[in-house]
């Protein structure tokens, strides 16, 4: 499991991270100071939704980056954890075809089964996305 980690802003001055993704996502404020803290982003391998979250969801990839951003704050650091859904690929679209709906249908009915789950397990993301979304779509192009 490949955890990326970037300082990605100056660590001058007190943070107030608004997401980069939209405007009207909730921000991440933290109350340490920027002498005793660095600005930590964490992402996590994005989980595709052709199908029901398992354990190889939360272990190989949420369950290890929760935990570090977890211990990264516990230490003072400033953290903003972020993941999502992959929504894009054959198999996606063949699981579509089996269940007898369409690809967008399919990524709704499944996206709110891992967002359900990963609440209940209380994985404390700063921002839940999905590779669907119009901005995600217009970042990465």
């Amino acid at each position: 499991m490949i955890i990326r980690l970037r300082k990605f802003i100056s660590n001058k001055g007190p943070l107030n991270i608004r997401n980069p993704l939209s405007p009207h996502l909730p921000s991440c404020a933290c109350s340490t100071t920027a002498s005793t803290s660095r600005k930590i982003l964490i992402t996590s391998a994005l989980p595709y939704v052709n199908n029901v979250p398992h354990l190889g969801n939360l272990i190989g990839c949420v369950l290890s980056a929760d935990v570090f951003a977890r211990y990264q704050r516990s230490m003072g650091q400033q953290v903003l954890y972020i993941c999502g859904t992959d929504e894009y690929g054959t198999a996606t679209e063949v699981r579509a075809m089996q269940e007898k709906l369409s690809p967008r249908e399919l990524c709704d009915k499944y996206y709110a089964l891992h967002k359900k789950a990963y609440d209940w397990l209380e994985v404390k993301f700063d921002f839940f996305g999905r590779t669907s979304n119009p901005v995600h779509t217009t970042i990465v192009q």
